[in-house]
């Protein structure tokens, strides 16, 4: 995920979140989601704000990509649905159907 972000400041250091293992930072993520204003009061609260900021690009980061990754499978199968099922369903309309 860090390389959408190449430009880091010096004081921000690495990103811990960008290291994290899916298993870890999918767990994260759902718990984060599922108690979102308390859970971002907390993490505020006990890492301080740059741990904070790290998580919510990490976040955000990890949203983008999967919303980007559901428009090009979107995508594929749409045009899957074109190539293969397209001339499939009209050649059964013009051989079944002959008035349409």
């Amino acid at each position: 995920m860090g390389w959408l972000f190449n430009k880091k400041d010096a004081a921000e250091g690495e990103n811990p979140f960008d290291e994290m293992g899916f298993i870890r930072f999918t767990c994260l993520t759902l718990l984060f989601y599922a108690t979102f204003p308390f859970s971002l009061i907390g993490i505020y609260c006990v890492f301080g704000r740059r741990k904070t900021a790290q998580l919510i690009r990490a976040l955000v980061t990890d949203f983008f990509l999967t919303i980007l990754l559901l428009g090009l499978t979107f995508l594929f199968i749409t045009w899957l649905a074109y190539i293969y099922l397209l001339p499939t369903l009209t050649s059964w309309f013009s051989t079944y159907l002959p008035f349409f």
